[in-house]
């Protein structure tokens, strides 16, 4: 697996960006240091299911 970046936004003043692998974030705007080490957890533990979905989302939007 190449690395690619993603993007969290949950609204206009919460933005955190990373790559994966290996699970770091990169830039945060608006999230705590607790809240990016947990997000960098969750990110390195669930690598493999987020690709997967990221593949599934992305025939969906190749298609529009």
């Amino acid at each position: 697996m190449g690395k690619k970046e993603f993007r969290f936004d949950l609204n206009v003043e919460v933005i955190a960006e990373g790559m994966l692998p290996p699970g770091k974030i990169t830039k945060n705007h608006g999230f705590s240091d607790k809240e990016v080490a947990g997000l960098e957890v969750y990110l390195e533990m669930n690598c493999d299911e987020i690709y997967k979905k990221a593949k599934e989302i992305g025939k969906f939007t190749n298609l529009l």
